[in-house]
């Protein structure tokens, strides 16, 4: 087989693999809400003050 064929065969086999994904079905995937659950992470803005700060990680560590 020389290239041209070998090259034409070769195309022809994409364009018909291609027909074939676009006729498979598709999954849908499902669609996840609003709220995932992850506000339960979010930690609160700490304050600018150092002292502040500080207090608000020990009260943190206390209220555990």
């Amino acid at each position: 087989m020389d290239h041209k064929t070998a090259y034409a065969h070769h195309i022809a086999q994409a364009i018909r693999h291609k027909k074939a994904i676009a006729q498979e079905p598709k999954e849908e995937i499902e669609e996840l809400p609003e709220d995932d659950g992850m506000g339960a992470f979010e930690e609160p803005e700490a304050p600018l003050d150092p002292k502040a700060a500080r207090k608000e990680r020990i009260k943190a560590i206390l209220a555990r």
